[in-house]
């Protein structure tokens, strides 16, 4: 496994600048500058897709992983 990036370590890591996302530039620079620590699921998931990557979370107890859904349709 990779060691963790940072979002902006994320995307040039992946040849892309702020003004290619399909994102404003401002918004890719605020969502940066927070980090994924003080943004909504739902902006680093659309910050993530504009990159042309999903989003997964999971939970970790006694060594075993657990995929958390974001999807509301999936049970």
């Amino acid at each position: 496994m990779r060691a963790p990036l940072s979002l902006p370590e994320l995307r040039r890591h992946l040849h892309r600048s702020q003004k290619s996302l399909s994102i404003p530039q401002p918004d890719v620079s605020r969502i940066e500058s927070r980090g994924p620590m003080h943004i909504h699921i739902s902006t680093l998931q659309r910050y993530l897709q504009a990159l042309g990557c999903d989003l997964e979370v999971s939970a970790s107890m006694n060594g075993q992983r657990f995929r958390i859904s974001l999807d509301p349709d999936e049970e």
